[in-house]
């Protein structure tokens, strides 16, 4: 049997509440973080922050942000992320890499998304984002 793309992704860390996960993918060099149902800020900030170092320790800058079961983020916790996470990760991220966003199912998240994607083009983060549908989808893109 031939391994899949979905099959190189392990599990590296889970919060307590089981809302944010970070997986990392050694094959294919890049890591995913899945947010689902409502996550605190605090813990938010602990996986973005926690993504950021694992991501500096392995050289892998390109990641997929799994938001599909996302059902509700504190807008503080989405104002730190375009105003500190953003620019602390592109001075330590050097060089161009890809992300790819699985789309929220919740309207008001998509809505809260273009908000934040906007916030880190502005910014001039060197990266390129697609959106899609399934987290297979964009395991195929990223790994491609």
């Amino acid at each position: 049997m031939t391994a899949t793309a979905t099959d190189t992704l392990q599990m590296v860390h889970e919060n307590k509440a089981g809302t944010a996960c970070i997986y990392r993918d050694d094959v294919h060099q890049y890591f995913m973080i899945e947010l689902r149902g409502m996550v605190d800020i605090q813990d938010y900030k602990d996986a973005f922050n926690l993504l950021l170092d694992m991501a500096l320790e392995t050289g892998y800058a390109n990641a997929i942000y799994n938001l599909i079961g996302l059902s509700k983020s504190d807008p503080e916790a989405r104002a730190w992320f375009i105003k500190k996470f953003i620019p602390h990760a592109n001075k330590k991220i050097k060089g161009h890499r890809k992300s790819a966003i699985v789309s929220p199912a919740s309207s008001f998240q998509q809505m809260a998304l273009s908000f934040v994607v906007k916030g880190m083009k502005l910014m001039g983060m060197p990266v390129t984002i697609k959106y899609f549908d399934t987290q297979e989808e964009a395991i195929a893109w990223i790994t491609t």
